[in-house]
C-alpha cells in the first residue's frame, strides 16, 4: 500500500513540474493580487517537484 502512495505522489509532483514547463515555455502570466509571479518561479516550480518525485521513487523502490 505504502509503495501505491508514493508512486501516485510521484506522478502528481511530475505533473505539477510539467505545468510549470508549459507556463515556462509558453511565457503565461500569473497576477495575484496585482503583483505579476515572475517566471523563474515556475523555475524553481520544476525543479523542486522532480527532485520530490525521484526521491518518491527512490523510497518506494526499497
Amino acid at each position: 500500500m505504502q509503495k501505491a502512495v508514493l508512486y501516485l505522489v510521484s506522478v502528481v509532483f511530475v505533473l505539477v513540474a510539467a505545468a510549470h514547463v508549459v507556463r515556462l515555455l509558453l511565457g503565461v502570466e500569473i497576477v495575484i493580487q496585482g503583483w505579476v509571479m515572475p517566471l523563474w518561479f515556475s523555475g524553481i516550480g520544476v525543479l523542486i517537484p522532480l527532485l520530490l518525485a525521484w526521491l518518491c521513487l527512490r523510497a518506494a523502490k526499497r
